[in-house]
């Protein structure tokens, strides 16, 4: 219970602070009142009708949106610097390297470049990803995050109040890469199911991208249709239901519009896929480059599944059967989750959600 006391008072901080506005009710009046965003696009300053299939009530209902960016020069200024460094760091990191050793004569910024890449090499290879991550507190609770927080227009809807003292398999969909170091830092671990299995075991939850790789490629901005690859995906089904962990689905809309995306010819990039485990992503945002379109985003947080009725005995893997009943029951939540809310994200009734 102790976390839900910091949930809740998270919550009261950032809205006295003015960077969100809380509803704990849907509005009853159909549509939103919308204001236009700095981008250009439309949000939502009020309670924003939801069609919630989860039939919860108001206490279950939590809406937060999040406060547009101030009209401050030096806000935007700090904002996009921000942006730039942490959509880029990795990339600048490397290219800056490559510059100073191939035209600074400096004998000792050589060094220097040299001695910083030994000394990485036992971050990169402490196997941090394959335990409990490296989280970084002060680095995930530093108030410039506020940064990135204003620059979407954004908002996170839960439809079904849950228990901090369970323990949750959260599948998000659909899938966009991240950068190694600032996931560690952010609490991330490894995908695989051995590092999974241990998390769950010390009573924490995870949040898992079923989709993988094959889900980023898919994405396309410019397509009215969405694509979730599913069918196939059942490893994080039979996690859950080994740890009676209850399953949520999650559904970012408007994340696929954050950048747009070369499409490379599919046998070279299933190639280098199967072969290299490297997935050939060209993409790019504003100004061609890594830093993200400020579309509109809704995070829905669908309703948990239980999978405790489902739990196998200690030292039994759960049977093919009931993983394949609990897969079914979540695959459409996802879907009903997906048509339920799509119009209230901004999705037009084309926009269509295609499980593969």
């Amino acid at each position: 219970m102790a976390l839900a006391r910091v949930n809740a008072l998270f919550v009261d901080r950032i809205e006295r602070l003015g960077l969100v506005r809380v509803s704990r009710t849907p509005s009853s009046d159909g549509d939103a009142a919308a204001s236009p965003s700095p981008s250009g696009s439309r949000r939502s300053d009020a309670p924003c009708a939801s069609n919630d299939e989860s039939g919860a009530d108001d206490g279950d209902y939590l809406e937060i949106n999040f406060a547009p960016t101030p009209p401050w020069t030096l806000w935007n200024l700090a904002q996009t610097t921000w942006g730039f460094l942490l959509a880029h760091y990795i990339f600048y990191g490397f290219v800056a390297s490559a510059l100073a050793c191939a035209f600074i004569e400096l004998t000792a910024v050589k060094a220097a470049l040299a001695v910083g890449l030994v000394l990485y090499q036992k971050s990169f290879w402490d196997g941090s990803e394959l335990r409990s991550g490296r989280p970084w507190h002060a680095f995930r609770a530093h108030p410039v995050w506020n940064l990135t927080q204003s620059y979407f227009p954004a908002r996170l809807i839960r439809t079904r109040a849950l228990d901090a003292s369970e323990k949750y398999v959260f599948g998000w969909h659909p899938h966009v890469p991240g950068c190694r170091e600032i996931c560690l830092w952010m609490g991330a671990v490894d995908a695989g199911r051995t590092t999974a299995s241990r998390v769950l075991d010390d009573d924490c939850s995870v949040a898992v991208y079923p989709g993988g790789s094959r889900e980023i490629f898919s994405t396309d901005p410019n397509s009215s249709e969405t694509k979730v690859y599913l069918s196939k995906r059942r490893g994080f089904v039979k996690l859950a239901i080994a740890h009676g962990a209850a399953l949520v689905p999650v559904f970012v809309f408007g994340e696929k519009r954050c950048y747009r995306r070369l499409n490379v010819p599919a046998p070279l990039r299933d190639w280098l896929l199967r072969t290299w485990k490297i997935p050939l992503i060209v993409f790019w945002g504003r100004w061609f480059t890594w830093y993200p379109y400020a579309a509109r985003q809704t995070v829905v947080f669908g309703a948990p599944i239980d999978t405790k009725k489902h739990k196998p005995p200690a030292g039994e893997d759960p049977s093919e059967a009931r993983v394949d009943e609990v897969h079914a029951e979540y695959v459409e939540a996802v879907r009903a989750l997906f048509q339920a809310h799509k119009r209230d994200a901004g999705y037009g009734e084309e926009e269509t959600l295609t499980v593969i």
